[in-house]
């Protein structure tokens, strides 16, 4: 069960990187739809007000239902399911990550001092001058791992 779990949550954090860095930044022929929603959009709303987010503002039931990123959350949900029937653990794992992801994406975006204090990194990739580094989210594993932890200002007692 333990090592499920432990196993899950890494297998997320490599899944967020890999997944913010190649599909949502780097691959912009390929993933056009994604590049475009995600660095045009959400890139482009944090930088003109200080990481705050408008869509992350008093969202309706509705709002949620076809928010992108809620729908791609649940998605990748559903593809991983069938991990339930043998690693049972190993899939709450998975949800629970994107569950934690959301909030903490979410919170970074409306409660900006919040942000700057406990998650740096995420402040870093939207306000530092290279937004093509600091794919983590939730923490900077991979970023360190792979050499891709920018420090700024903001995050130079981290």
């Amino acid at each position: 069960m333990f090592l499920q779990i432990v196993l899950g949550w890494f297998y997320c954090h490599i899944g967020e990187y890999f997944i913010h860095k190649n599909i949502l930044h780097s691959r912009r022929k390929i993933f056009k739809n994604s590049f475009k929603f995600h660095f045009k959009n959400h890139h482009k709303n944090s930088r003109k007000d200080d990481m705050k987010e408008k869509k992350y503002g008093n969202q309706s039931l509705y709002d949620l239902f076809f928010d992108v990123e809620i729908r791609m959350l649940f998605l990748i949900g559903v593809i991983h399911f069938p991990i339930f029937l043998l690693f049972p653990y190993f899939y709450l794992a998975i949800v629970w990550s994107l569950f934690s992801y959301y909030f903490i994406h979410r919170i970074t975006h409306t409660n900006v001092e919040f942000g700057k204090k406990y998650f740096p990194w995420h402040y870093d990739h939207h306000m530092g001058k290279n937004q093509h580094v600091n794919w983590g989210v939730r923490l900077p594993i991979f970023d360190y791992i792979m050499s891709t932890r920018l420090l700024s200002e903001n995050s130079k007692n981290e």
